[in-house]
């Protein structure tokens, strides 16, 4: 059976806010908002409706036109023109009043996960005219280290590879044979830091297209504050929101990126720091080297101890040719990902 429904929302609204710290320290704040609404139903002459209460499903009217959508509705409150565009509706609970079983009470929590607290009390225009919400969080990323940092952080500032040791193979006695030496039986790692933005804005359309586009990319150009190559995007949920603008109500889709910064590198010969960001690195170590004679075609060889003939690791050139007098490994570089013009779609912050 079909109902009408009356949906007026009430007065007694109430807020909490509480916050929190998460991995990496990151800070974040939790808004919740309480809207409630009394739901009446109605009969065919637009009044009560007075017949069998329970052919009225609670369900239904948790449906009502004019109620929040859960995962969809933000907060909006018409009586005082306060807007909160990231405060989504979590939940709603439908009470039905035992006194009058045709009249129910709703009650709507609206969540907002953001850096701090915040509200509007100005209805968007366009999507263009909200500020993007954005987290900071910090994770790690584990890579195998071969040159440690020694002192290597004269200043807290400045990489120096001063006093930095080989840290892959034993050497002997005296630290001045690195060739023929026995590589060490687990590598030595270390954590690169990772730091990660977490975007939230809207846009009046996103397609399918543009989410693959945008995801697992590089930046193009110079991007708050570093060079190219060195943050990752992807896309990380896309959800249509029905809000409230200065025209009247909209549905925008709310695009959540993840954007990670990579300061990842190597020391080259000369000891200078190479950023290399998101760049696959190989480092130019192999038990074969290529022996490229005067006179014909060049052959591969092998490393080999000359005193016991015992195999081991050694360095390469650019070329793959052996490099005696590499004191660190060389590293060749290779784009992994794809790059895009961040600021194409993503707004100030």
């Amino acid at each position: 059976m079909a109902f009408n429904f009356s949906v007026c929302k009430v007065g007694d609204d109430s807020y909490r806010v509480s916050g929190s710290t998460g991995q990496g320290n990151s800070r974040s704040t939790t808004q919740n908002f309480t809207q409630t609404y009394i739901v009446k139903t109605l009969g065919e002459n637009g009044g009560l409706y007075s017949g069998n209460a329970a052919e009225i499903n609670a369900a239904i009217v948790g449906r009502a036109d004019g109620l929040p959508v859960v995962n969809k509705s933000i907060y909006y409150d018409a009586d005082s023109g306060t807007i909160h565009p990231y405060a989504i509706c979590t939940s709603k609970d439908i009470k039905r009043r035992k006194e009058a079983p045709a009249i129910f009470d709703v009650s709507c929590t609206f969540q907002a996960k953001t850096e701090s607290e915040s509200e509007h009390n100005e209805l968007p225009s366009s999507p263009e005219s909200l500020r993007p919400e954005v987290t900071v969080s910090l994770d790690g990323k584990e890579r195998v280290l071969y040159q440690d940092f020694g002192t290597a952080f004269a200043t807290p500032d400045v990489r120096t590879a001063a006093e930095s040791k080989q840290c892959w193979m034993f050497e002997a006695s005296d630290g001045t044979d690195t060739f023929g030496m026995i590589q060490y039986p687990a590598p030595v790692t270390t954590q690169i830091p990772l730091l990660t933005l977490t975007v939230s804005q809207y846009e009046e359309y996103v397609s399918y297209q543009q989410i693959l586009d945008r995801s697992y990319k590089t930046n193009l150009t110079a991007w708050q504050g570093f060079n190219v190559g060195l943050w990752r995007i992807v896309v990380k949920n896309v959800s249509e929101v029905d809000i409230q603008t200065a025209s009247g109500p909209a549905t925008w889709a709310k695009v959540i990126y993840e954007i990670k910064l990579s300061t990842d590198g190597y020391y080259n010969q000369s000891g200078t720091w190479v950023n290399t960001g998101w760049e696959a690195q190989i480092p130019m170590i192999s038990p074969k080297y290529y022996d490229s004679p005067a006179v014909g075609p060049p052959r591969i060889r092998k490393f080999v101890d000359e005193n016991t003939s015992e195999p081991y690791m050694g360095f390469l050139d650019y070329d793959g040719d052996a490099d005696s007098a590499a004191t660190r490994p060389n590293f060749k570089t290779h784009r992994r990902y794809g790059a895009i013009e961040f600021t194409d779609f993503l707004r100030e912050f």
